[in-house]
This record gives structure tokens, C-alpha cells and sequence, in this order.
């Protein structure tokens, strides 16, 4: 093999496997973060139905190593996260989730997630 070409070879799998290591590293560390994204996003007065729903929505009621395999299968398939097209969140569709609360500002209240605009507001 000429030495220019197994060279760049070389290079090119030590440039594959560090993107590897390096979304290994960042899926990790956001995967450590304190607190529950659902109940953000949702807010303190959501039933544990609604946030176990948008977990499973989310895919977030699945294990990391799931997750990530996952991830890396869609990244190759050309989709990078759940607000690609024809992911678990289509960015057409709005999804809201009702919230009850006992005497807060928010009960009776509905959550509403847009994952067009990455947002969510109570309605």
C-alpha cells in the first residue's frame, strides 16, 4: 500500500474513533445533569402520568446505553435528534399535556410543547 494512502487511512480512523469518544464523553455528561428535563419543561404542578408520558415520548424512560445506540443509528441515517423529521417528535406536530394541580396557578392548566419553535407555554 502506498505510504500517502494508508497515511490518510490511518488518520481517518483515529478522526472516526475520536468522534466517537467524543460523543461517548458529551452523551455521558448530559445524561449525569442534575434534575429531570420533563419536570422542567413541564413545571413542578404536572402529574407523574403527564411526565411519565413525555418521558416515553421523549424516549427518556429508556436506558442511556439504548438511548445512545439509538442516537448513533439515526445520526447515520441522516437525523440528528428527536426534532427531525420522522423522529419521535415530528416538528409539525404539538403536543400538549393537561396539568392538575390542587389550588395552584397552574391547575386546569395545559401544557403546551412546540417542538417547531423549542418551546412550551401553559395555555
Amino acid at each position: 500500500m502506498h505510504p500517502v494512502l494508508s497515511t490518510i487511512l490511518k488518520r481517518l480512523g483515529l478522526g472516526i474513533f475520536t468522534l466517537f469518544m467524543v460523543s461517548i464523553v458529551i452523551f455521558s455528561s448530559i445524561s449525569m445533569l442534575p434534575g429531570d428535563f420533563t419536570q422542567a419543561v413541564l413545571g413542578q404542578s404536572a402529574t407523574t402520568e403527564t411526565v411519565a408520558a413525555f418521558r416515553k415520548e421523549l424516549g427518556l424512560d429508556r436506558s442511556a446505553p439504548i438511548r445512545y445506540a439509538e442516537w448513533v443509528v439515526s445520526v447515520l441515517k441522516g437525523r440528528s435528534g428527536p426534532l427531525s423529521p420522522g423522529s419521535l417528535i415530528g416538528c409539525n406536530q404539538i403536543v400538549e399535556y393537561p396539568v392538575s394541580g390542587h389550588g395552584d396557578c397552574f391547575s386546569g392548566s395545559t401544557i403546551i410543547f412546540d417542538p417547531w419553535n423549542h418551546s412550551s407555554f401553559v395555555s
